[in-house]
């Protein structure tokens, strides 16, 4: 290539010999628009060819929009990576609520007359409740509370009701050796029905059992 000759004698008058002043060639990478080659003298493999003093020369094509960074003295800007940083969302634990539930034993015979020992009869209706109880997490206190109709003295009935609630809750006790578990009586003196009938007499002679839990609800 007649220009590449040209270039070579330059270098060869300006500093005596090739040994001294050898041609230098770049890296062609790093143009602003474009490859930018044919803005500078280039070697047939396409690389630039640098002068003596470690300059580029022009092409008579040459355009300032399509350079080569190097041959300009423009430092490459380091592309910018963006750091991304996942946040880490911390899940809440399930939350806790308190749940309180009463349930009632009547219209069965669960001791004999003027008893407080359960019959077989009321063994059976304490194991169904609890069975039914068993949806219950973390139960923390258990209040059974006796009650009697209107037949008898009412002290007497009283003492009565207390001693009964106090068979049934002995039977929780062993089932939630952890729970709070609480007896009492009220004797006649809450009645759910009338006690001039046998029926209301029956509702009226019944147990109470009032459970609170704990339970793990998950909340959306």
């Amino acid at each position: 290539m007649k220009t590449r000759n040209t270039l070579i004698a330059a270098a060869l008058i300006a500093g005596g010999s090739m040994a001294a002043q050898a041609e230098s060639i770049i890296d062609v990478e790093g143009t602003v628009d474009g490859e930018g080659t044919d803005s500078y003298v280039t070697t047939s493999d396409g690389t630039v060819l640098k002068t003596g003093t470690n300059s580029c020369t022009h092409t008579g094509t040459y355009d300032a929009e399509a350079i080569i960074n190097a041959c300009e003295g423009i430092e490459e800007e380091e592309e910018v990576v963006e750091e991304v940083v996942e946040e880490v969302v911390e899940e809440e634990p399930p939350k806790v609520q308190t749940r309180i539930d009463t349930r009632e034993l009547f219209g069965r015979t669960l001791f004999e007359f003027d008893s407080a020992d359960l019959n077989a009869d009321g063994e059976a209706a304490i194991g169904e409740l609890m069975d039914k109880l068993a949806e219950f997490k973390g139960v923390t206190d258990i209040v059974v509370t006796g009650h009697t109709d209107s037949t008898g003295p009412e002290e007497y009935n009283l003492k009565l009701s207390k001693e009964r609630a106090a068979t049934v809750g002995a039977l929780f006790s062993e089932r939630y050796p952890d729970a709070n578990v609480t007896v009492q009586g009220m004797g006649e003196a809450q009645p759910v029905a009338a006690n001039d009938t046998k029926e209301g007499r029956a509702r009226n002679r019944r147990v109470e059992i009032d459970v609170t839990a704990e339970e793990v609800v998950t909340f959306e």
